[in-house]
């Protein structure tokens, strides 16, 4: 250790460093807020983590599910679909919480829209067309400012082709096991 009234140093510049420190994009850890209340959402906008404010003034959002707001399916008919010689079937949906202008609600077997004729709280009246896909299908009812409603595992089944008469109507054989007799089946709807 030095002391005395003569002391000197020598300096040696190693690098011209900077204390400015740029990220770009800014990591999102780096953004968000930590909280203690449970349900607390994180909020992006256009992926960009944002902060909000709660009614109590307090830097969070929080969210609390309530079943009274959300949709529900309480029975739907018919539970098979089938196209006999129409191009569409009629769909109809009951439940609670749907909105009673049929533009804010939507309905999709899968991802099919059903075209909405007629809506009210409780009901949505609905045309499938021919060409949805046959099959099992899920249904969903979107309702706009409240989300799918509930239960989520609704299935329909769609019938888009079906036989519509077999000739003959009576198989004979011809003596021989060998020998087979053509059948023709007549199929109404669309195929492949």
């Amino acid at each position: 250790m030095y002391a005395g009234d003569n002391v000197r140093s020598h300096t040696k510049l190693q690098s011209n460093g900077s204390t400015d420190f740029f990220l770009s994009p800014i990591p999102t850890e780096l953004l968000s807020l930590a909280v203690s209340t449970p349900h607390t959402l994180g909020v992006h906008i256009k992926s960009i983590p944002t902060a909000c404010t709660s009614p109590d003034g307090h830097g969070n959002c929080t969210f609390r599910y309530d079943a009274a707001s959300t949709p529900n399916i309480s029975d739907y008919t018919p539970k098979t679909l089938m196209f006999e010689g129409d191009s569409t079937a009629e769909l109809t949906i009951t439940g609670s919480g749907f909105n009673a202008d049929p533009a804010l609600n939507r309905v999709l077997l899968d991802a099919t829209p059903c075209n909405i004729t007629a809506a009210s709280d409780t009901r949505i009246t609905c045309y499938v067309t021919d060409d949805t896909p046959g099959g099992t299908r899920k249904l969903g009812v979107y309702v706009d400012n409240l989300g799918f409603a509930a239960p989520h595992n609704q299935e329909v089944q769609v019938r888009t082709a079906f036989v519509q008469d077999v000739e003959p109507k009576v198989l004979h054989a011809n003596g021989n096991a060998q020998e087979t007799t053509l059948t023709m089946v007549n199929i109404h709807g669309k195929v492949g």
